[in-house]
């Protein structure tokens, strides 16, 4: 069954910076014909495509890709995407330690924010497959209201983190999820902005550089050096 997306689909192609719907038939024409081992759906709507087209910038080919590695992912890295029922016994206890919002208002750029921040600062409490997955959840709620964007921005506040969250960060899962937000999220990535992390840049710059390639890097490196000046 497809995905019902909320937003309005003639608005949202009217103020894109590239559109063509002869580039999203084309895209849906691929997308029926693929093998079923690329786990992609055989029934996805124009909406849902025009995400990822939009995504990559209108460029087709770049779009068929992510398209792909996103339901690989969504398969190999079940812990972050199975089970989104925010009311379940599994996640409900994290509503009292996370934060996850979409911010009502964007930027002066006119990207959308993503806010997160921890509630309970109790490292014992956090877990950050299931923080990945409510992370997820938050983003696709977001495109599900207002669909393609020029950008989207990620905000973390870091009050409150203690190195015993960081030590509950397993590597293996690390990198799927930077490899996922890199290279499958159907989104224009712009900036990330990591707030209040005076006392642990060090420990988490260490920790998360290896999964990240140069220009995601780039986005946070800033703030790094910041606190170095």
């Amino acid at each position: 069954m497809p995905v019902e997306l909320e937003f309005d689909y003639a608005a949202r192609t009217a103020s894109m910076d590239k559109f063509s719907q002869d580039d999203i038939n084309s895209l849906r024409d691929w997308s029926v014909k693929l093998d079923k081992s690329k786990y992609v759906p055989k029934d996805l709507t124009d909406k849902q495509l025009i995400l990822f087209y939009n995504a990559c910038y209108g460029d087709v080919e770049k779009a068929k890709t992510c398209i792909e590695k996103y339901y690989a992912y969504k398969k190999s890295a079940s812990d972050f995407f199975d089970g989104r029922i925010v009311d379940s016994e599994e996640l409900k206890p994290l509503q009292e330690v996370l934060e996850f919002s979409v911010l009502p208002g964007r930027s002066v750029a006119g990207y959308d924010i993503v806010f997160h921040r921890l509630h309970n600062t109790e490292p014992s409490k956090y877990n950050f497959e299931l923080g990945c997955r409510l992370l997820f959840m938050t983003i696709d709620a977001c495109l599900t209201k207002r669909g393609p964007q020029p950008g989207i921005i990620f905000l973390f506040d870091m009050r409150g983190v203690k190195l015993g969250h960081l030590t509950r960060c397993g590597l293996s899962h690390l990198r799927k999820f930077f490899q996922f937000v890199q290279e499958a999220l159907p989104v224009r990535m712009k900036e990330i902005h990591v707030l209040n992390t005076e006392a642990l840049v060090d420990k988490l710059i260490l920790l998360i550089k290896p999964f990240m390639d140069k220009k995601f890097f780039d986005m946070v490196s800033s703030l790094y050096f910041l606190f170095h000046i």
